[in-house]
């Protein structure tokens, strides 16, 4: 079952989209004003407003999320001009509904993106010739193995950035690189947000954190996730 969180900005009949997707979903209230504490199970977030009078909230609210989770994020409204739909989109959205799609549009939608995003994940094996020894990635449960022993469990965004390394295992990747394939985004020098993942994914896969074995820091360019 897939983890989906929901917003309500203004009074809308939600019960026909979340009725769609129930069988395939686990279903879960979101509060708006706890929008930066996200659970790292999530995997998608329906924000659901009247109309183009969300535009403000709902704006800031995909910024918060796109902060700290690569979670899906879905717009749905009664009525959407074309304008509002477009930075919805620009700020990192993934799909905009309104009254000219079907609940079967909306259900289909998004249960294929969370399949394909499945898919796209698999569990990789990765030998590793250090000290720490062999390790895998299990997307399943959103950790890396080392030695078969989980790691702390890697939010959304954490776990996406190590799939990128382990996809060019012993290669360097740019932050440019990192920032375009995580984010979904065009870089513009967000180094700091890169940072602050790697920071974060240290202080659970590596023995010491400040004298790293996994992830190495390649000066000015970017990380590299080493195999020897």
């Amino acid at each position: 079952m897939y983890h989906i969180g929901y917003i309500k900005l203004s009074d809308f009949d939600k019960e026909k989209y979340i009725h769609s997707i129930e069988k395939e979903c686990v279903i879960e209230k979101l509060d708006r004003n706890r929008i930066g504490q996200l659970s790292q199970s999530i995997d998608g977030i329906i924000i659901f407003g009247t109309n183009d009078d969300i535009i403000c909230e709902a704006s800031e609210m995909i910024l918060k999320i796109r902060e700290q989770s690569n979670a899906f994020i879905w717009i749905a409204a009664q009525k959407m001009n074309n304008i509002s739909k477009v930075v919805f989109l620009q700020l990192g959205a993934d799909s905009i509904f309104d009254d000219e799609q079907t609940s079967d549009i909306f259900r289909l939608t998004i249960t294929n993106a969370l399949k394909r995003n499945q898919l796209e994940q698999p569990r990789i094996p990765i030998g590793l010739d250090s000290e720490s020894g062999s390790f895998t990635l299990d997307s399943r449960n959103q950790v890396m193995r080392i030695e078969g022993k989980p790691t702390a469990p890697l939010t959304n965004l954490e776990y996406r950035t190590l799939q990128v390394l382990a996809d060019n295992m012993g290669n360097t990747v740019t932050y440019e690189e990192i920032f375009e394939a995580v984010w979904h985004q065009k870089y513009n020098n967000e180094k700091y947000r890169i940072a602050n993942i790697m920071f974060h994914i240290r202080e659970k896969i590596e023995r010491e954190a400040s004298s790293p074995v996994f992830i190495k820091t390649v000066r000015s360019r970017g990380y590299v996730l080493c195999n020897e």
